[in-house]
Parts: structure tokens; sequence; C-alpha cells
């Protein structure tokens, strides 16, 4: 560096301070809050058309042949699913963090069902033919996903309250 360019590089500077502080500023703005009000996960973005026969927990409506139980927000929608014998429950992750749905409970698993991990848009398709009362949970999220119900009756009877 010559003597010269020793003179020119301080008059240079307070112009290159002026062009950063420009340039962390107008980051700052575009990655900044945009005044966005926080998502309100009660409320799923999609709602399948067994979750809205029955309603955000299931109770109260009559046995369907097709389910679909939707996972999305780190929750299980609908809650309670009452099918006929034979019928099919479809299990659809809409989280982009993978479940993995299964009989039971963390306490106390149990042995009638689980399926396979399940990543974003994947579905499982499950089939129960023995009546009775399947309690399910999230083997990834057990401490939130859980004391879900699918419940399984003969065509002829009705569900319990």
């Amino acid at each position: 560096m010559t003597p010269s360019d020793r003179a020119i590089l301080p008059a240079k500077l307070p112009r290159m301070f002026l062009l950063c502080a420009l340039l962390v500023t107008l980051l700052a703005t575009a990655c900044g809050d945009r005044g966005d009000t926080p998502m309100d996960w009660s409320d799923l973005d999609r709602q399948s058309p067994a979750a809205a026969q029955t309603g955000a927990n299931g109770e109260g409506m009559p046995p369907v042949s097709e389910a679909e139980i939707i996972l999305q927000h780190i929750k299980i929608a609908p809650q309670r699913v009452v099918l006929f014998a034979g019928g099919t429950v479809t299990f659809t992750n809409l989280d982009p963090v993978p479940h993995a749905m299964a009989a039971g409970s963390p306490e106390e698993p149990g042995t009638e069902f689980r399926t396979d991990l399940l990543g974003q848009t994947d579905s499982f398709a499950l089939t129960l033919g023995d009546p009775g009362i399947y309690n399910y949970y999230c083997t990834t999220h057990a401490n939130v996903m859980r004391d879900a119900v699918i419940e399984v009756v003969d065509q002829d009877d009705d569900p319990k309250p």
C-alpha cells in the first residue's frame, strides 16, 4: 500500500460504514415481525368428511363405515370415531413432523394395531373387524397426542355413550 492509498482509505470508511448500516437495516426490516397473529392451533386447516360429520370430538353421531383421522398441529382430529365392524379408518398426517399411531396408551401399549411412521401427507388405512373400544396414541408425541378412541360396533348395535 502506498502513502496515497493510506490517505484515500480513511475517506472511504464513512461511506462503507453507512452502506453497511443501510444493508443491516434493510435485512432487519425484511426479516422482522410482520405483525402476523399467532396461529390458532385449535382450528384445523383441513377437516375430513368424517370429522365434519362427527364434530370435533366425534360424539353424538352415528357409526360410519369409513372415517379419516387427521394428524395436524400435533393433534388428533377427531378424538373419537365410531365405526361399524369391518369399517376402515385412515390416519393422514398433515404435520411436517412424523407420527406413528398405536393401540393402547403410553403407560399400557396395546397390540391391536400400530401404524408405520407417517411422514407429511402419508396415510395409513386400518380395517377393524372386532367390536370394542380401541384407545390409541401417537408413539412419537405420546405426551400430547393421546387418549383418542375408535369405537367399533356391530351393524345392529348402538354406540356406547
